[in-house]
């Protein structure tokens, strides 16, 4: 089977799913007014709660939209999507940006309808509220989360990347170059490790590596890892700036060293032991941003390198090993997401992001190579 014919299989699965899922959600006793979204699976079946992933239900439904342009999909995605608007304000809440670029970002770029727009550009200013002085987001999910950067700072300061292109004010743009070569300079190793906390005294100085979802704080998260892959290629797209290429050949590199012969992780990117639980949403968090950077890239050998490494892992994740393919009662898309461990502990189950960054991946390579 071509490679067309296994993309265009894995996204009659995802239609299915996510059909499913929404009249799932119609079904769900509504309480307090709150809408509730996928989570994770257990046993198969979704999870639904209110969390920071709210962002990628709607996010794929967007993906599905941008595809088929069905009603069903503009209708469902558009309605999730005003569904975290109450969310725009929590500037101090560093996640925000997962919130609101899968959902308002993408649901813009696909109707061009101005509420959109209009609600992403508040979030964009609200965020400024976790900036702390020494130039990094500080993580309100921890005690004393105003001395700690985060991994996931990569992915939330694509909401002032995108602002910065739609506004041109400089503000932003100046304001995540400094996060990032913040970020930079403490998270990553010249071997390309990354870890997933830093620690700084008042002085803005290192004084503590901290790792809460990886085996320990001298080894890599892989979910974590692939944060700042992805993170910064939005940030090199966006800016055309070769210095952060650099970077993300080096992060590339060290995450196909640790990922064997599948490419895709354990939980942790340094354990070996064939026993541990991988993590597909690591995996396609990765072939994702391989896609778009291999889309964006001019010099042809660059533009192979990284369209043959998205290939690589595409092909291994929309298999029947890392899909729900004929497994009519799991909910999911993409199987044996496993981070973090302790919300995730067994093989098997699924993991909305996951299963996002999987559609995202697909959608993409299914327009690079056939034009839709």
């Amino acid at each position: 089977m071509n490679l067309y014919k296994k993309l265009d299989r894995a996204l009659d699965l995802a239609r299915k799913q996510l059909t499913q899922q929404v009249n799932s959600w119609d079904k769900l006793e509504k309480t307090n007014n709150k809408t509730l979204f996928p989570f994770v699976t257990r046993n198969g079946k979704w999870i639904w709660d209110d969390k920071w992933s709210n962002g990628f239900l709607p996010g794929q439904l967007w993906l599905l939209y941008s595809i088929d342009m069905n009603e069903f999909w503009h209708e469902y995605a558009d309605m999730f999507t005003r569904a975290i608007e109450y969310y725009k304000n929590k500037g101090d809440f560093q996640d925000i940006g997962y919130l609101f670029i899968f959902s308002y970002i993408n649901g813009y770029k696909e109707t061009g309808e101005p509420y959109y727009r209009q609600v992403a550009l508040e979030v964009a200013n609200n965020l400024f509220e976790s900036l702390t002085p020494q130039g990094y987001l500080k993580c309100s999910w921890l005690k004393n989360g105003e001395c700690y950067q985060g991994i996931d700072e990569f992915m939330n300061i694509g909401i002032w990347l995108w602002a910065y292109k739609e506004t041109n004010d400089n503000r932003y743009k100046s304001t995540v170059e400094k996060c990032i070569n913040k970020m930079i300079d403490t998270m990553i190793s010249d071997d390309g490790k990354t870890c997933e906390y830093v620690k700084f005294n008042s002085n803005g100085e290192v004084v503590e590596i901290y790792n809460k979802n990886a085996e320990s704080n001298n080894s890599v998260w892989s979910r974590g890892h692939s944060w700042a892959i992805y993170g910064l290629v939005q940030a090199f797209l966006y800016t055309d700036n070769r210095s952060y290429l650099e970077i993300i050949d080096r992060l590339t590199s060290f995450y196909v060293d640790n990922t064997g012969k599948d490419g895709v992780p354990y939980w942790d990117l340094l354990i070996t032991d064939e026993l541990e639980i991988k993590d597909s949403s690591a995996a396609s968090i990765a072939a994702s941003a391989f896609v778009q950077l291999s889309i964006g890239l001019k010099e042809i050998n660059e533009k192979q390198k990284y369209y043959n490494l998205a290939s690589r892992l595409l092909n291994i994740l929309i298999s029947e090993k890392y899909m729900t393919f004929g497994q009519e009662n799991h909910e999911g898309i993409l199987i044996h997401a496993s981070t973090p461990k302790k919300v995730t502990f067994t093989q098997g189950e699924s993991q909305v992001w996951g299963d996002y960054f999987l559609l995202e991946a697909i959608t993409s390579m299914r327009r690079m190579n056939y034009g839709n």
